[in-house]
């Protein structure tokens, strides 16, 4: 690291009230106000430090309306130098205890909220055995085609609670998934925090708009988000925009009881298509509800793109 870098770094964790911000962190995605709750400090005390830390990079803020949230810097020295100070920090030291306990409390209201404002939320879409069932079918696809390579840096689209990312997650460098619903960005971080899934993160995004350049992604997923959309083609489309060269676009989507599953497979290879994407491998899946179909494509390789 350059000097100047460093001497800021060094400066930032010099402060036990940083330290504490910084272990809490550890959590997950924490808003401002959740942090001034678990540390019991003042707001504008809470605000000062998170700024010196996003300063020195060992934290990163993102705004979602009117909420500001804070987590871990994922990669680069800063981390890595945060993540060693963390380390050697002794969790068991009474304020430390005192902040986890407070949090827990504040991470367990942001559940009760989320689940109210979510109402019926997708987990009462099919018995827990059918989820099973469609998961580790999901699962097998995935793998299959990736072998040990992984997902690298993965595109969840229209995450809702984060189930895909529980899933699908353990195997990403990297992972985020979107979705315009504050309550179900909640509860995704919930499910995040609940899986110990520190890499992964929740954004606000219109999945017709990403807020993402070009080639961003080696996988990106849709799943039970294509049946209920608008323009299901242009969302194909823009998770295609974000999927770089190579890269693996993965459907999962339920289809209910009466929904012509023939005819809607059909417009999905024509949506694919229209990417420029190819369905490469698909299966269905009978459960109690319906039919799940199960899609996999690999996008173009840089050289056929570029001829």
């Amino acid at each position: 690291m350059e000097l100047e870098s460093l001497s800021r770094l060094l400066h930032a964790l010099a402060d036990t009230a940083r330290l504490r911000l910084l272990a809490l962190c550890r959590r997950g995605e924490l808003s401002v106000q959740e942090l001034t709750e678990a540390t019991d400090m003042s707001q504008p005390r809470v605000s000062r430090h998170l700024r010196i830390l996003v300063e020195a990079g060992a934290l990163r803020r993102f705004r979602e309306a009117h909420w500001v949230y804070y987590r871990l810097a994922g990669e680069g020295e800063a981390a890595a130098l945060v993540g060693e100070a963390l380390q050697r920090l002794d969790s068991q030291t009474e304020i430390l205890r005192a902040d986890t306990r407070r949090l827990d409390e504040v991470l367990a209201k942001r559940a009760r909220e989320a689940r109210a404002a979510a109402g019926g939320d997708t987990e009462a879409a099919l018995p827990p055995a059918a989820w099973a069932r469609l998961e580790e079918a999901t699962r097998q696809v995935v793998r299959q085609a990736l072998g040990e390579d992984g997902l690298g840096e993965l595109l969840d689209i229209g995450t809702g609670a984060g189930r895909m990312l529980r899933l699908l997650g353990p195997d990403a460098r990297r992972a985020i998934g979107v979705d315009i619903s504050r309550p179900m960005r909640l509860a995704a971080r919930n499910t995040l925090r609940d899986a110990g899934l520190v890499h992964c993160s929740v954004r606000d995004a219109d999945m017709y708009a990403l807020p993402f350049a070009d080639a961003s992604f080696d996988t990106v997923v849709l799943a039970r988000v294509l049946t209920g959309a608008q323009q299901p083609w242009n969302a194909t489309l823009e998770a295609a925009r974000v999927l770089r060269p190579g890269g693996h676009l993965l459907v999962v989507d339920l289809l209910p009881d009466g929904m012509p599953v023939e005819a809607w497979c059909r417009s999905l290879r024509d949506w694919l298509a229209a990417a420029g994407l190819v369905l490469e491998n698909e299966q269905r899946l009978d459960l109690p509800r319906g039919i799940a179909v199960i899609g996999l494509t690999r996008g173009p390789q840089a050289e056929s793109v570029a001829a």
